[in-house]
């Protein structure tokens, strides 16, 4: 069985967040913990942690409860496989956000370099 404590407390938070550090009061949607499966080829399925979007824009979130920067470099670098999952929301700004109960201070300036939000 997969651990989701670290998802089970940025997942409540995340709201807030969204409100306080970039003005976004309304979400149209949140999944949490949720399976994809690709819209064209059945048989590819991805998974997110926590995927939040409003009119405008999308937050991706990975968790992880200890990570290095190999744990999020595949998602650092994924700029276009997340939106084939969800066509739907193509065309709205994308921020890709790193959750963790500890977090480095290399860990979060090798995200901030490469255009994630570390929590």
């Amino acid at each position: 069985m997969r651990s989701t404590f670290v998802e089970d407390i940025v997942a409540p938070n995340f709201p807030r967040i969204l409100e306080r550090y970039f003005g976004v009061s309304e979400v149209q949607a949140r999944l949490l913990r949720s399976q994809k499966q690709h819209p064209e080829d059945r048989s590819r399925n991805k998974e997110f942690d926590l995927l939040v979007w409003t009119e405008d824009r999308v937050f991706w979130i990975e968790t992880k409860s200890n990570p290095n920067a190999g744990d999020f470099s595949a998602f650092v670098r994924d700029e276009t496989s997340r939106f084939e999952y969800f066509p739907e929301l193509v065309g709205r700004a994308l921020g890709k956000t790193e959750g963790a109960l500890s977090m480095p201070a290399d860990l979060v300036m090798y995200l901030t370099r490469h255009g994630c939000y570390a929590m």
